[in-house]
C-alpha cells in the first residue's frame, strides 16, 4: 500500500500535491494480474489517501479456460463495514442493480446518509455510513461495474472534500481501464488456446488445462479417462464437396461433442480430424465411455468417428503414455470400421 511518505501523524501536504501523490501509487496497479488483486489494490489506496473506510467494486468478471466464457457480475474487494457482512451486501447489490439507472444522476458524488433511498439505506443502515457515494467503471463508454465507497467517520480535515472526490474519480477511471487491460491480456492468450474453426480448446489448451481435471478427480477419488475421437470421411467431403463442407462437418461433431461433456471436462480439436477428450468418470471403463459419444456422434450427425480411450495411471503414469494407448485404440477401431 502506498504511503504519504512520513509518519502516520505527519500532516497531508496540499490537496494538489495529495492527488498527485496517489496517482503517482496507481503505477503499482499495474502489476495485479487479476481483477481481483488490482481492486484490492486499489481498495488499500483509497483507504489511505482519500480516508474512504469502507466500499467495494463491482464488476463483471469472465471465467476463461475450460468452458466458454461464463460472465459473472458480484462484489469485489470489500473493506470496512461492507467486509463483515459480504453476503447482504452481495444479495443488496445483485437485486437492485436494475435500479442503477434511476440513481445514474446521483452517481460520482457524495451522498448524505439522509439522502439515501431504499434497499440500500433499510439493508445498510446497520453499517453506520454518514455518505455514500456511486461511481461507474466505464469501457468505451459503457458502464462495465461500479465502485461504491463510504464513509462512517466524520470527514477529516487533512484533506478538502473535492481532493476527496478528485480521488475517487481518478481511482474508478483507472480501475476501469486497468480491467480493460487485464481482459485483452487474457482474451490474447485464451486466443492462442483456442481452435479458431470450433471454438474448442485446441492441442495446447488441452494440456495447460487436464491437470485441472486430474486434481479433482484425484481429490473425489474418481478416475481420468484420455480419449481420442477421429472422423472416418473428413478426407473425402473435403474431396467430394469442398473444405467448406469439411469445415462444416468438424463444427457439426464439435457441438455434438460438446453437448455431451459436462462443463467440468475438456474437450480439444487436437490437430485434423481428430478430437481429445479428458474426463473425470464414475468408473474405469474407458472405451465404454467413448463407445457412448460415438453412438452420440452417429445419432446425431450424418457422420462416424473411431475411438480409443485409455485411463490415467491404470495405462501411464505420463501423457505420452495414456495418449499413446488411447491413440493405438482408436486405429484398432478404425481398422475395423
Amino acid at each position: 500500500m502506498s504511503r504519504r511518505g512520513g509518519s502516520d501523524d505527519r500532516p497531508w501536504v496540499v490537496d494538489g500535491q495529495i492527488l498527485r501523490d496517489f496517482l503517482y501509487s496507481t503505477r503499482e496497479w499495474g502489476r495485479a494480474k487479476r481483477g481481483l488483486d488490482l481492486a484490492l489494490r486499489a481498495a488499500a489506496d483509497l483507504q489511505a489517501w482519500a480516508d474512504v473506510d469502507a466500499g467495494f467494486f463491482v464488476y463483471q468478471r469472465r471465467a476463461r479456460g475450460m468452458d466458454q466464457d461464463t460472465p459473472t457480475i458480484d462484489v469485489y474487494a470489500p473493506w470496512g463495514p461492507f467486509a463483515e457482512g459480504m453476503d447482504n451486501v452481495r444479495r443488496v447489490v445483485l437485486e437492485s442493480l436494475h435500479m442503477v439507472g434511476e440513481i445514474e444522476p446521483w452517481m460520482e458524488r457524495w451522498i448524505p446518509w439522509t439522502a439515501i433511498r431504499d434497499p440500500w439505506r433499510s439493508a445498510w443502515g446497520p453499517y453506520g455510513l454518514e455518505e455514500l457515494g456511486i461511481w461507474p467503471l466505464m469501457s468505451r463508454e459503457h458502464r462495465t461495474g461500479l465502485l461504491v465507497v463510504g464513509r462512517t467517520a466524520e470527514a477529516s480535515s487533512r484533506i478538502a472534500r473535492d481532493t476527496r472526490t478528485g480521488i475517487v474519480d481518478a481511482c474508478a477511471a483507472h480501475v476501469a481501464q486497468a480491467l480493460d487491460l487485464l481482459l485483452a491480456t487474457r482474451d490474447a492468450e485464451e486466443a492462442g488456446r483456442r481452435d479458431g474453426l470450433t471454438g474448442l480448446l485446441n492441442r495446447r489448451g488441452l494440456l495447460d488445462y487436464w491437470p485441472v481435471v486430474q486434481r479433482a478427480a484425484e481429490a473425489a477419488a474418481k478416475p481420468v479417462i484420455i480419449g481420442l475421437l477421429d472422423m472416418d470421411q473428413l478426407k473425402q467431403i473435403n474431396d467430394q464437396k469442398g473444405h467448406p463442407a469439411g469445415d462444416s462437418a468438424l463444427r457439426h461433431v464439435a457441438q455434438v461433442l460438446r453437448y455431451h461433456l459436462r462443463s467440468g471436462d475438456l474437450l480439444a480439436r487436437w490437430g485434423g480430424d481428430e478430437f481429445a477428450v479428458v474426463m473425470q468418470a464414475e468408473d474405469d471403463d474407458a472405451l465404454g465411455v467413448m463407445r457412448r459419444l460415438q453412438t452420440a456422434v452417429a445419432d446425431e450427425t450424418p457422420y462416424t468417428v473411431s475411438v480409443g480411450g485409455s485411463v490415467w495411471t491404470r495405462d501411464g503414469n505420463t501423457w505420452d503414455a495414456c495418449y499413446r494407448v488411447a491413440d493405438e485404440g482408436l486405429y484398432l477401431d478404425k481398422r475395423r470400421a
